[in-house]
């Protein structure tokens, strides 16, 4: 049977970026820090489709005004149970055809503040990539960290990538999502025989090798900022290593002329989690030395 001609307005945004974005408020509301985080995606062009977890949908969000602003630029928002953490709500949205027509599909989460400057450029740099991340991690495996991940949208319809969003993430732990789903996609990429790139690898990395694999959008958070223009909500709420105490970090957001009280309402959002690995004496020298 011949394939049927897709419809002119779905060939027309074939070469432009569609994104899935997760984000999770237990009582539904839309933080400062995600609406900034959309509108930016917007201004770069992206078609922009929301999954928005809440621990109970309600028939009416809260902050439907300030959804209102974003509707009527493009954004469409997608009221979810809170089930399977950003990979649940990125496989509702692959399940409801969100990312039909697409040319490139970005998943991305609420978890961190930016982006802290124009994303276009980015987008743009690292457009010949079939798949990348904002950052890459040696945690566990090397992998991509999901929060922010571009695919060729071909992809998604390969076998391994297939497997990955057809698993019951309803059903895991936060650790299990973390090993079958964000280490798992970068190891469904290697079996489709594609090696992601990554805005931020590390550098030095005979000096890294002294410190055991940590986050490095925690260890490496300052230098990570010159090619990657977001920060880690958790690292402000916990700094696991000890190397974001407030003072530095509103300094950074100030430089940025980001509002301290989006970063203090995203924060006061979740609570704070223990963190597994922490820099030593030793580790935390080493990360002075790669500054």
């Amino acid at each position: 049977m011949p394939k049927t001609a897709l419809p002119l307005h779905l060939l027309a945004d074939m070469s432009r970026n569609v994104v899935l974005y997760a984000q999770y408020h237990p009582h539904g509301h839309l933080l400062p820090h995600a609406r900034a985080s959309i509108s930016a995606l917007l201004d770069a062009g992206c078609i922009v489709h929301a999954g928005c977890a809440a621990d109970a949908v309600t028939g009416v969000p809260a902050d439907r005004e300030a959804r209102g602003e974003l509707e009527r630029r493009g954004a469409v928002f997608h009221q979810r149970r809170n089930a399977g953490l950003d990979f649940g709500s990125w496989q509702e949205l692959l399940r409801l055809g969100c990312a039909r027509g697409a040319g490139r599909v970005l998943l991305v989460n609420d978890s961190t503040l930016g982006p802290l400057r124009p994303i276009a450029p980015i987008l743009d740099a690292m457009r010949p990539h079939p798949a990348w991340g904002m950052v890459a991690s040696r945690q566990i495996r090397p992998h991509l960290q999901s929060w922010f991940v571009c695919l060729d949208a071909a992809l998604l319809e390969t076998t391994p990538l297939t497997r990955i969003f057809a698993q019951d993430f309803a059903s895991m732990s936060r650790e299990e999502i973390i090993l079958h789903g964000e280490i798992g996609l970068s190891a469904a990429l290697e079996a489709a025989r594609v090696t992601p790139a990554a805005r931020w690898t590390g550098g030095r990395r005979h000096l890294g090798r002294l410190m055991p694999p940590t986050n490095p959008a925690h260890v490496d958070w300052r230098r990570m900022l010159r090619r990657v223009p977001f920060v880690k909500i958790e690292l402000l709420r916990d700094d696991p290593s000890h190397l974001a105490p407030p003072a530095a970090w509103h300094r950074v957001l100030r430089a940025f002329d980001y509002p301290l009280e989006w970063a203090e309402a995203a924060i006061a959002a979740v609570p704070a989690r223990r963190q597994p690995v922490r820099l030593n004496w030793r580790g935390r020298a080493v990360h002075r030395l790669l500054r």
